[in-house]
């Protein structure tokens, strides 16, 4: 019901852009339902950065770290040569 109001923090589409260019693969793990994770992406306009997507619906429990750790099995990235970009509440 809040997803309409929600708004990405200032340059998060950036960000995976210049991820991207770099030749990275972009893996965006979400904690929460699939639906919100692809509003946020359709959000965002950032799909043709995206590597793969992970949510909740993809993993048992999605915190601390399994959805995280679905992301780069997913793409067989190992966990040291990763970065995770993470905004946290206000």
């Amino acid at each position: 019901m809040y997803l309409d109001n929600v708004r990405a923090f200032d340059h998060a589409k950036d960000i995976v852009q210049r991820a991207h260019a770099d030749g990275l693969k972009v893996v965006l793990a979400f904690s929460a339902k699939r639906d919100e994770l692809d509003h946020y992406v359709e959000m965002l306009d950032i799909v043709r950065y995206l590597t793969a997507t992970t949510s909740i619906d993809d993993v048992d429990a999605s915190k601390p770290a399994p959805v995280i750790l679905a992301g780069l099995g997913e793409e067989r990235v190992a966990a040291d040569a990763a970065v995770v970009v993470r905004r946290y509440g206000l």
